[in-house]
């Protein structure tokens, strides 16, 4: 049920057990992966939410990745340490 979203499209259920990471088929070159198949948890035709993502930019790990890891890491520092007054506490 969860999955169903996701193989109402183009695909099938066996497609979206092989692109997520539920089989280990996309790690490290398994089963002939992708590169992107080491950082990413589906492929673009799959997601319901980053769909708005240009195709070259959703499969480079440079643009899309790294750049989002930077992000978050920032916004949860801005968040708690700052937002929230935590940094006095826990120093």
């Amino acid at each position: 049920m969860i999955a169903l979203p996701f193989v109402l499209g183009d695909t099938t259920v066996a497609d979206y057990l092989q692109r997520s990471k539920l089989t280990g088929a996309g790690r490290n070159g398994i089963a002939g992966a992708a590169l992107f198949w080491d950082y990413m948890a589906a492929h673009r035709d799959l997601t319901i939410f980053w769909g708005f993502i240009p195709e070259p930019i959703y499969f480079d790990k440079a643009k899309l990745s790294d750049p989002l890891k930077i992000a978050m890491l920032a916004s949860n520092i801005y968040h708690f340490f700052i937002r929230k007054k935590c940094l006095i506490p826990c120093l």
